[in-house]
């Protein structure tokens, strides 16, 4: 990213593991500062307040998961959501 380009720098962070192994929880738990009972397989994109970071840096974590097919479903979820 070229200075004066208009692009805001940003953090994506992206949650890779086997699955059941509570990927999504960690990412509700981390964001909400509670432990979910209930989850969804695959989150879509959670983006934090940039308030919380120096120099308001923009973090997005992104879920994923070991399901073959889900990238699929993820790709469309984004499409729709862009919206």
């Amino acid at each position: 990213m070229a200075e004066g380009d208009g692009l805001v720098p940003g953090v994506r962070i992206v949650v890779a593991g086997d699955g059941k192994t509570g990927k999504s929880s960690l990412i509700v738990a981390g964001t909400t500062q509670n432990f979910p009972s209930n989850v969804l397989p695959v989150l879509p994109p959670t983006r934090l307040p940039e308030h919380l970071y120096p120099g308001d840096v923009p973090v997005t974590i992104i879920d994923t998961s070991s399901r073959f097919g889900a990238a699929a479903a993820m790709a469309a979820y984004r499409v729709y959501a862009a919206k």
